[in-house]
């Protein structure tokens, strides 16, 4: 690994982030004795990009990003300056450099600019008093799942995109 970003938070969390030469990052995130691993997704980013390095890249950029944007809006996890200024760079690195963006960015920045704006209104529409409003913000929020499976298409079609939606569409229920 290249860089490496350490440190504790309150409540005794401490994190770590490396920085390799290929501009991929691992994070993790401790408290107490449990870890937890952004790693986890590898595994499905490899399955949706079916070999393509440049894909799989995009899609970890922009797990990352989406993720670490929510919790600043949330306020719900204490994400630090630091990470978020490596995360961004790695995103912005993606956008400009990655060959599997640069040839296919017309495609997928619309999916992206709707998948952004889904999850703007979900942050309104979880404030409404109609519970239907506050139950549809839930899935609303993840629309960003639409560009991984608009990723899976571009990488090998519409069978692939079907089976990708299938085995990896979830949503990621607020408790509130």
């Amino acid at each position: 690994m290249g860089r490496v970003l350490a440190g504790e938070l309150p409540g005794q969390i401490r994190f770590l982030l490396q920085w390799n030469r290929a501009q991929q990052f691992q994070l993790q995130v401790q408290q107490g004795d449990s870890v937890v691993s952004a790693d986890r997704f590898d595994e499905i980013f490899k399955d949706i990009a079916k070999g393509d390095t440049d894909a799989y890249d995009f899609c970890n950029a922009l797990f990352r990003w989406v993720h670490c944007l929510d919790d600043l809006v949330d306020k719900d996890k204490l994400v630090p300056p630091t990470a978020v200024s490596m995360l961004l760079f790695s995103f912005i690195h993606v956008i400009a450099c990655n060959p599997f963006f640069q040839k296919h960015k017309t495609e997928l920045l619309s999916t992206i600019l709707l998948a952004l704006q889904a999850w703007a209104d979900s942050e309104e529409w979880k404030t409404r008093p109609d519970v239907l409003h506050r139950i549809t913000s839930q899935v609303l929020k993840s629309e960003y799942q639409n560009v991984f499976i608009h990723v899976a298409a571009l990488c090998g079609g519409q069978c692939h995109m079907q089976e990708i939606s299938r085995k990896y569409r979830d949503y990621d229920y607020d408790q509130n």
